[in-house]
Parts: structure tokens; sequence; C-alpha cells
């Protein structure tokens, strides 16, 4: 059912309601005080919990019921009582668990336990092996989620709208999410819901929640302020930030340097509030944020100016440093910022390929008599030298640990962290007791100073790279006196092009109390692609995009135990939840720094008459189809059918470093390859994964055998050198090696040489390949469609696939 049809449903029901209350209302009027006496006592009568066993009973009903779960004898049953639940409604948790040779099942089930009415269950097999593709698409999954929905609540499946039409396939788990949201007046309510997760390969429901107030008041919609006013309201109050961001790969995996993923965007910041009141239009936060008085600091014209002559090009040294040469660097270090006599404890090598560092991890040592207060678990001791009896005293013994990490290729410091503990006689170990009565020696302001001769003094090669400008939140206590902080902590973060990149930072810690440094840490991409921002899109022609994507949507929350009606900023579609912009040419981008995908429409409308449209369906879902330009009569490549295999695989780049060396024959076409950045230094389709990335991993998962051209890669795929890829794939070549075994169903077996009858053989006995009238057809060239017929296929067959997929963001097509 789409959305219209539902839209009017519920304004029918809205209508009817409407009706129905309005009778209530004037039947209310007419009554007198006596009888409203009486339906006070009659509301106040404490309603009866019910038993243990009868919410077992009911518990077994609604499993057989609702979710065709038949509990037998062999289930034990564990069961809760839960009297808070935060919505004043008791509720009984029955577990019920079963252990067999193949199973683990556990079942949680949730029952009103004054009506016993259905909140929640969930069920887990962990013994249950499954393939790695679901059997059932996207649409099918949702059909069996209304069906149930009106099951289980009837009456108020009638009052909710789908809240997430875009993808919610969850990774490799085969399962599908739906949350249908409470709907009145034609405006959602999102905190009641009723949510559904159904197993991709069953179709049954794996869990299933409900969370619905009967006695919500829902404000009138009509008092609103217009859409036009909230977004003026809202666009007022926006902040457009121009940043560099890193964002993390389709597959997960985030690289520390991810050097062909930092991208210049627009972050928007909404500094008044998420939301705006619709009645007033005052903006606001769901949850109060603590006021607190705002304090900043930052460089005078004068002191950058000074900080920049400090400026020194850090170079790498002509021989690395030996261990005896970075203690030296670091007893000074500790010597000039920390103190005296330290000793050092252990030392140890640290090499990291993947960061290009190697460097030296020290670890020191000093400890000294104390004399201060401590804080035995709780109970204040005094340990003064002018107690009468000394000799009873107990002698504490303070012990300061000093870490530092040295870079051994330039000798600079990446990191460095102080921290100290009190001893007893016995070598039991102790904390510092927060004195009630600290008072700091050294202000925030002077602490500030500090940081900035230290990042001089040991930072000179990035000084001309670094935001000075701080923030520091003054807190206070319950009457008001500003709570004074222990520690100062500054954060200075990397600019390039004048522009922020937040990744990337130097962090300063003083103590407040003797104006030490207790902590110096560096976050620094050695090797960063900062793209210029000459050619970026005006914060003008930003907000111009932005208008026509987003738009204040009406929406009922829960604040302060009242349902108030509000404007919230929202894309117009749902995977519009993003809010990075990018700079150059706007578009929105998702947590992969990918563009999203607007219309799905043509691919839904290219696949409509397949006869393999549910496998194309659930492949797309799945993340392994890439929707753009996607046609079923495209023949295929080598290339292609290694990118589309690899990402089955679950593609891992860590795997894969740079500067790597591929095992290319050195022809003219290899040659070629290399020089063919756009196909091959260049990512494709917008993603952070160029062709060359694809064939080491297709090398590192053993789909490539010896050497590579670009010939070769160009080259199409027939029907025999696919069956042959995809047993690979499913780990059966080792039997499909074993030619001599098999025997090919076909007509046109003679055409297939006999050490690929074992790879056909397997292949049509997985469905991967089909014959038509009794002929293979070994040699002709395959197309779109078929391979993806035959991944779907192999994937059902396949062992078990340990690697997450690509998230996609794709917008459903009901």
């Amino acid at each position: 059912m789409n959305k219209e049809k539902i839209i009017a449903m519920i304004i029918s029901a809205t209508m009817l309601a409407g009706i129905t209350m309005n009778a209530v209302a004037m039947d209310r009027k007419s009554m007198g005080k006596q009888e409203q006496l009486k339906v006070i006592q009659i509301s106040e009568k404490k309603e009866e919990i019910i038993s243990e066993d009868k919410a077992k009973e009911l518990s077994k009903k609604h499993l057989k019921e609702f979710f065709g779960i038949d509990i037998t004898e062999e289930y034990t049953a564990k069961a809760y009582l839960n009297k808070y639940t935060g919505n004043d409604k008791a509720s009984w948790s029955i577990n019920w668990s079963l252990t067999k040779e193949n199973d683990n099942i556990n079942i949680n089930i949730v029952i009103d336990s004054i009506h016993g009415e259905l909140i929640s269950m969930s069920k887990y097999n962990y013994g249950a092996q499954s393939a790695d593709i679901p059997t059932i698409s996207y649409s099918q999954a949702k059909e069996i989620a209304v069906k149930k929905m009106n099951q289980i609540c009837k009456e108020k499946a009638s009052e909710v709208l789908t809240s997430n039409d875009n993808l919610t396939f969850n990774g490799n788990s085969g399962e599908y999410a739906f949350n249908f949201v409470r709907v009145n007046q034609e405006v959602a309510y999102e905190q009641n819901n009723i949510s559904f997760v159904i197993d991709g390969h069953t179709g049954q429901v794996k869990r299933f929640n409900i969370n619905w107030d009967d006695n919500a008041e829902f404000p009138e919609v009509d008092q609103a302020i217009s859409v036009w006013k909230a977004e003026n309201l809202f666009v007022d109050s926006i902040d457009f930030n121009l940043v560099y961001n890193k964002y993390r790969n389709k597959y997960r995996f985030q690289d520390e340097e991810n050097l062909k993923n930092i991208k210049l965007v627009y972050d928007l910041l909404l500094n008044n509030g998420i939301y705006i009141d619709a009645v007033s239009g005052k903006a606001f936060f769901r949850y109060d944020i603590n006021e607190s008085k705002m304090k900043e600091l930052d460089l005078t014209e004068k002191e950058f100016n000074e900080v920049l002559n400090k400026y020194k090009e850090l170079k790498e040294l002509e021989d690395v440093l030996t261990e005896s040469d970075v203690q030296e660097i670091a007893q000074k270090f500790i010597q000039d910022n920390i103190g005296k006599d330290f000793t050092l404890q252990n030392a140890y090598f640290d090499s990291n390929d993947r960061e290009k560092e190697k460097g030296w991890y020290l670890n020191y040592s000093k400890e000294e008599k104390y004399n201060g207060n401590i804080d035995d678990y709780g109970v204040e001791k005094e340990n003064k030298e002018n107690k009468e009896n000394k000799e009873e005293q107990e002698e504490y013994i303070k012990i300061t640990n000093v870490s530092i990490w040295i870079d051994s290729v330039t000798g600079q410091i990446k990191s460095m962290n102080q921290y100290s503990h009190i001893r007893n006689s016995n070598g039991m170990g102790y904390f510092y007791n927060d004195d009630k009565e600290f008072e700091a020696s050294v202000t925030w302001e002077e602490g500030y100073k500090k940081a900035i001769e230290i990042i001089g003094k040991y930072y000179s090669d990035k000084v001309k790279n670094l935001d000075y400008h701080v923030e520091k939140h003054i807190y206070t206590d319950r009457k008001g006196n500003p709570i004074q902080d222990r520690k100062y902590y500054y954060t200075f973060n990397r600019v390039e092009n004048g522009i922020p990149f937040n990744e990337n930072n130097i962090t300063i810690t003083i103590d407040a109390g003797n104006g030490e440094l207790t902590s110096l840490n560096k976050y620094w991409y050695k090797d960063g692609e900062f793209v210029s921002p000459e050619k970026k899109l005006s914060e003008k022609e930003i907000i111009k995009i932005f208008r026509d994507k987003y738009e204040p949507q009406l929406r009922f929350i829960k604040k302060d135990n009242k349902i108030s009606l509000v404007y919230e900023i929202k894309g117009n579609e749902d995977i519009y939840d993003f809010k990075d912009f990018d700079a150059f040419d706007g578009d929105i981008l998702n947590y992969n720094g990918e563009e999203i995908i607007e219309d799905t429409e043509a691919f839904f409308k290219e696949i409509e008459n397949s006869k393999v449209k549910k496998e194309l369906e659930i492949l797309a879902y799945s993340g392994l189809l890439d929707i753009r330009e996607f046609e079923l009569d495209k023949e295929v490549t080598n290339k292609e059918l290694i990118k589309l295999i690899v990402d089955a695989y679950g593609y891992r780049p860590y795997v894969v470093e740079d500067n790597r060396e591929y095992d290319m024959a050195k022809t003219a076409e290899a040659v070629a390859m290399d020089e063919k950045k756009d196909s091959n230094e260049t990512p494709q389709n917008g993603y952070d994964l160029t062709d060359k990335d694809y064939i080491e991993m297709a090398k590192f998962y053993g789909i490539i055998d010896g050497e590579i051209t670009e010939e070769l890669l160009d080259e199409k795929v027939d029907r025999v050198s696919l069956a042959k890829a995809m047993i690979k794939f499913t780990g059966y070549e080792e039997i499909a090696k074993i030619s001599e075994i098999f025997k090919v169903n076909a007509k046109d077996e003679g055409e297939i040489k006999e050490e690929m009858k074992g790879y056909v053989a397997l292949s049509l006995g997985f469905n991967i390949l089909e014959t038509e009238n009794g002929y293979l057809k070994p040699s002709t060239e395959i197309e779109y469609e078929e391979l993806c017929s035959a991944l779907y296929n192999a994937l059902q067959n396949k062992k078990s696939n340990i690697n997450p997929y690509p998230i996609p963001y794709y917008k459903s097509i009901d």
C-alpha cells in the first residue's frame, strides 16, 4: 500500500475519531458532580497484576498466534516482573530457552502485566546456519511486517506510516528493519512506534516492539506558524561552516590516513536548537543543556606573528635515531617540563607502516615522599609531619610516571602523558584526594600562554597550520559558584588553506595546581591531500541548495511530560538525514563521503520485467550493485566481474598499503594502464576505491592468478569463465578441479574443455548457470542480468563470509 492511500485512511480515521470525541465531550458536559466523582473513584481503583503462571501462558499464546513459535516442554523459562518501565506500566518479561545439537534458541517476550497485551518479542538462534545473502527482498519483508502488524495490533496499525523507506539492510546478518511511526493529524509522533526486524532468509519475525501511549493528547496542528516562517527561522540560525572532513569508505573501514577520502564540505550547525516551537517560533534542543558561561582565547595579531616567526621546517634525519639517542631527547624534555631524577623503566621500538611512523616508546618514573592528603577508598586520612606520635605515622610515597613517544626519523615528540599515584610502605596504591579547598596557582589564561610556548618550541613546523582559538565552559555548583578545574585542556586544530580540519590537532594539558605539563599529543597525517577551495560554491549558493533539499516538517515530540508541536528541519527524503554538502557541486554526502542517490526509479524500472527481479533487488539493497546507469543487457568485462566479486567477498582496504607494487606484465597495455589516471588512479562513481585497489584485493582473495594486463581486464566474460569465477568464490574450487568425476548435463558438453567441466557441473548444480533447451552455450558472452543472477545463487551456496558488505543509501520504491 502506498503512502497516499495510508494517509487517506488516516485522515478518514481521524475524522471518525473526531466525531466520536465530540459526542463523548457533549456527554461529559451533561454529567453531574456526583457522576464525575464516581468516575474518579473508578479510575483510582487499583488494577491487579496477572500472576507469573498466567503471564507464561499468555506468552505461549502470543508466540504461537503471532509468530508461529510453539513453546514445547523442552523449553525452560525465566520470568521477571518489571514494575518500573518509565511509562507507569508494569510488565512481565518471560525468557524461553532451548538448547539442542544444532540449535541454541533464546526467546524473550514482554507483556503488559495488567492486560497481558504483547509489548515486545525477540528470537535468536545462535546455532542457525544461513546463506550470505537473503532469500526474500526488501519489499517482501515489508509486506510480512505490515501483515504481522495488522494481526498483532490492528487498531494501532491504522495510525502509523513507515518512517524509514530508505535502505535498512543490516550488513551480513540478512535482516530487514522497519519502523512504523504513529501519526496524528498527518503529523508524525516518532516516540510512539511499532518496529519489526524480519529475517531475510526465513521471512520470520526476529524482533518486534511497540512503544505506545494510550493516553497521549495531541495539540491542534492548525495552531502552527507557516512553513515559510519556520524555514526562515532555521536558515537564520544555521552556520554553514566550510571544513575539511574525512570520511570512512563504504566498507566501514576507516584508515588512519585515508588520503583518498578527505573532502571539502559545508557543514551545517544549528546554533539555537534542532527544533522550533510550531506555535511560538522559539528554537530549542530536545534536552536542556546545562547553561554555562563560555570563555574564549585567541592570539592577538602581534602574538600570532611572533608564533609564525618560530616556524622551522621539520626534516628527516640522516640516520634513524637509536635508543640512546631518543633517551637523551626524552630526558631533556622531562627535565625541562616536569622535573629531574626520573628513571627509565622500559623502552621499545614501535613501527607502523600504515601510518608511516617509526619511533620509540619510553616509560620513566620517579618516587618521592608524600605529605599531603590522600583518599583511602573514600575515608580521608591526614599524613602531616606535625603528628604527635610520629612512630605510628604511616609513610606514603608519590610515584610519578611519564610515557613518551618519539619519532625516530625526525626526533619529534608525538605524545607524552604524565600520571601519578600514592602508595604506602606496604605497596598499597591510593589516588589523590580531590581536596574541596583546592586552589589553582595557574589561571586558564596563563596555561594557554604556556601551551603556545610548548607548540613553538616542539612543533615549530606546525605553527602555520593551527587554529589558536580555544574555548572553555565555566561550570558552577548548586550554589552558583564557579567550579575550579584541576586541569586545563587546550586543543589546537589543524588548518589547511585557511580551513579547519578537525580530525588532526595538537592537544596540551596543563595542571592548574602547579602549572606542569601533564599531557601532549600530536595527531597529524603525514601525507594529506587538501583540495584548493578556489572553485567552491558560495555560502549563498549552498543556502539555495539547502532550501531546495530541506524543509521544516511538523513533528510531535514529548518534552517535560507534554506532547508539543514542533518544526524539525528534515530532508525532503528520509535519506537526507545527512548534513554535509560537497563544497563544489552541493551534493549531499552520506557517511562515506559519497553522493546520495536520490532517484532510484530508473533502476527499478529497468529491472521491472526481469526474470530475476527479486534477486536484483536483494543485491542492490545489500550494497552489491551500483544502481547508477544500471543496464540489464550490458556486456560484462573481466574488470567488472572482478569488482563485483571483490565487493561480495567484503573489501578490506587495510590489506592494501600505499606505494604497493603490482605484478603487471610490462607490456604496452600494462604501461597504458598505469598511465590511465582517469580509470585507475581516480575513484569511479564517487567511490574512494580505484581499479588498482580492486585488482590488489582480487589477488589477495585469489580471484586473479598470475599476471594481469589492461587487455585481459577489458576482455568479455563468457559462461565458462563465469562458472570458474563463481565456483572459486563459493570455496569449492578444489572439488571442481577433479573434473573426471563430473558429467555436464548439457547437449553441448563436448564444447567444454575437460579441466573446466567440474566448474560448469557445480555451477549448474548451484543454479549459477542454466541451460536453455538442453544447451549451455559455453562460449556465449554474458550480460549483467546473468552475472547478477549467478552471484546471487553463488552467495546462497557460499561458505560463511565474515567480511561486511558496503552499506548503500538508496531510497526504496514501494
